[in-house]
């Protein structure tokens, strides 16, 4: 799916709850992927790995990109 539009906006979870696409939940949603996923998409579907892989910055860069669009 596309990012545009996503940052600010409202998330339907695969668990019924709706949350809010702000700084938190993106930096979660890159680092722990299982923990808040969207309806419609499968669970294990994005590595889990970002969290090691990725320096704080990287992922704080990300969050950035993502945000601008």
């Amino acid at each position: 799916p596309s990012w545009k539009g996503v940052f600010g906006s409202q998330r339907l979870l695969a668990d019924g709850t709706t949350v809010t696409a702000d700084l938190a939940y993106l930096r979660k949603s890159i680092v722990q992927p299982g923990a808040s996923v969207l309806k419609g998409f499968d669970d294990g579907l994005m590595p889990t790995t970002y969290s090691s892989a990725l320096s704080d910055q990287d992922v704080e860069d990300m969050i950035a990109f993502i945000a601008s669009r």
